[in-house]
């Protein structure tokens, strides 16, 4: 096993990757991998939902989703950060559990509070995106509906010269 961990190390060193030495010294990435988790998430819905929409719109609302995400993201993990910084600060005043039950309450205020501002500013930073990428809300709709939208468009056309054949005769 120590051969492995000596392996992991010596290939982190050359590539600039810091290894975390256990689960403890992976808390602060946390956000990381959620964030990096999400946006993967994010990319294979798109993919999906998106689906009959050309190469340069899906990389748009990728874009789109992306900065909402990391905004969303941003927001609690700071407060969060802050809360339970100010917490364990606060609760360091009682000696043995303080830090920690403070630490942990200030955490979750924190994030409560990135909760309440995220709700407040994802419309903003949604519009922000939008512009950015030149897409419109009814932009996102249509390339999410486009095969049902682009059929019922045939049908009204196909429906549309049938009657003007009809009126000829």
């Amino acid at each position: 096993m120590a051969g492995i961990q000596d392996g992991l190390n010596t290939l982190s060193s050359n590539l600039g990757i810091d290894v975390p030495d256990g689960l403890v010294d992976a808390i602060p990435y946390a956000t990381a991998i959620i964030a990096g988790a999400g946006l993967a998430y994010g990319v294979l819905h798109t993919e999906r939902q998106f689906s009959a929409a050309d190469r340069t719109a899906r990389n748009k609302i990728q874009f789109v989703q992306a900065m909402t995400l990391m905004s969303r993201v941003g927001v609690s993990s700071t407060l969060a950060m802050v809360g339970g910084a100010g917490g364990a600060l606060v609760g360091s005043s009682v000696p043995l559990v303080g830090s920690l039950v403070g630490g942990v309450t200030g955490s979750m205020a924190g994030a409560g509070m990135g909760m309440y501002l995220n709700k407040h500013l994802e419309p903003h930073m949604l519009h922000l995106a939008l512009d950015i990428t030149g897409l419109t809300a009814d932009d996102l709709f249509y390339y999410k509906n486009k095969v049902r939208i682009d059929s019922t468009a045939w049908r009204f056309r196909q429906t549309a010269s049938e009657l003007n054949m009809q009126g000829e005769i």
